[in-house]
């Protein structure tokens, strides 16, 4: 299944070496003009800028809607906003782990997983035996998650 995906995750799953994993969990991912110029545009030699340029899995979609229109309501930055206009022009699900994006996205229906979440479903469908060593890898890489939202995780996985 197809997702659209916001710069951070790609960003966390280079660094943590877990890049693959995206694939793993949604074959192809989709990204808007604003996240490819974040990651591999002002993130060039980055964690996650080679790998989202030159891997094929990761294609990069231009928006048909106005961002301005959704940025009257909402206050995100261009990534999270093309990502939440592209997930909903192609009614796909979206990865972001930006709170304010979230919120937003789910105000307009749109499903939404964070890097966290991936985890979940990559031990669901068989790609990783634990949540747990690569989560705290994640944290450990400057993924922003409270305490009791990762034990959830943890929960959801069947690691506590």
């Amino acid at each position: 299944m197809a997702t659209v995906s916001n710069s951070s995750p790609l960003i966390l799953y280079a660094r943590v070496g877990q890049f693959d994993l995206l694939h793993k969990v949604f074959g192809e991912i989709l990204i808007p003009d604003a996240v490819y110029a974040e990651v591999v545009g002002a993130g060039a030699d980055l964690p996650g800028s080679i790998e989202t340029s030159s891997l094929p899995w990761i294609r990069l979609r231009s928006i048909a809607s106005n961002p301005q229109e959704l940025s009257q309501f909402w206050n995100l930055g261009a990534g999270e906003t093309e990502a939440v206009l592209l997930a909903q022009e192609l009614n796909l699900p979206l990865l972001m782990d930006d709170r304010d994006g979230r919120r937003t996205a789910e105000a307009m229906g749109i499903p939404v997983t964070g890097s966290a979440g991936v985890l979940v479903l990559a031990k669901e469908s068989g790609h990783i035996a634990e949540v747990q060593p690569i989560l705290e890898q994640l944290l450990s890489a400057n993924l922003r998650l409270a305490p009791s939202v990762a034990l959830r995780v943890l929960q959801l996985a069947g690691e506590r």
